[in-house]
């Protein structure tokens, strides 16, 4: 799963918006919600529309809270700063509920489990991610992956390079180009890419769980509201009849 974006560029944004700060729809019955729509299999564009897993469970939720909703693609790392703007009033793309994320906004309860893989060309001679030595390894900017190889491998590699570019579909190319060794990013969405791109291959990585939830602006009243929509989803089934239309 995807995503961490940093505090310190989000809270001057708050800042520098405070002023601003209107709900992002005038409409009492509709909302905006934000997303980086190349992310498949949680939320991409077909056919010129945005589809996935993300937006399948959102419209469902949105229906169960009668509200309609607009979906607003974007850059994932301007999610935060969009939602402590209220530019959106929810965001839901694949967003892990970090504890530094919660210092900024506020999440629903967990939607779906995830972990972290490593995908990288059929050839290359790594098994593992530590194998990273004095490589470059590419990741969404602003996601939960750039905290990993921050945090976790760099500390144990100090020669790794990390870039970061906003979309993954630019990270897909860099890898194929060789100017990165590998990708950083959630299991499902590297199990989908290996069934398009064949000549690739996924690494799972041991001990990076993750949950996912909806993010919402501090205060937001649609948080109790989701959360129960939530929980009636996962009671009666229907998130999991979602879970398997999209991500099985």
């Amino acid at each position: 799963m995807k995503r961490i974006l940093p505090i310190i560029g989000a809270a001057l944004l708050l800042i520098g918006c405070k002023k601003e700060e209107t709900p992002a729809s005038s409409a009492a019955n509709k909302i905006i919600v934000g997303l980086s729509a190349d992310y498949p299999p949680f939320e991409y564009f077909k056919d010129g529309k945005i589809v996935g897993f993300d937006v399948a469970l959102m419209e469902a939720l949105a229906q169960r809270i009668g509200v309609d909703v607009e979906f607003k693609d974007m850059n994932f790392d301007g999610i935060i700063g969009a939602l402590q703007s209220k530019r959106i009033d929810a965001s839901i793309s694949s967003i892990t509920a970090t504890e530094e994320r919660k210092q900024a906004v506020d999440f629903t309860a967990p939607y779906y489990a995830g972990s972290i893989s490593l995908v990288c060309t059929a050839d290359a001679l790594i098994a593992t991610a530590n194998e990273l030595k004095g490589q470059t390894v590419g990741l969404q900017t602003g996601s939960i992956y750039e905290m990993y190889a921050t945090q976790e491998l760099k500390p144990k590699n100090p020669e790794l390079v990390i870039k970061g570019l906003p979309k993954v579909p630019d990270l897909i190319q860099d890898l194929k180009s060789k100017r990165i060794v590998g990708i950083l990013m959630g299991s499902t969405e590297a199990k989908r890419l290996l069934i398009e791109q064949p000549t690739l291959k996924v690494i799972p990585v041991d001990g990076s769980e993750t949950e996912l939830a909806i993010a919402l602006p501090k205060g937001s009243p649609l948080k109790d509201k989701l959360d129960q929509a939530l929980a009636a989803m996962k009671a009666d089934g229907s998130l999991e009849k979602i879970t398997q239309e999209w991500l099985q």
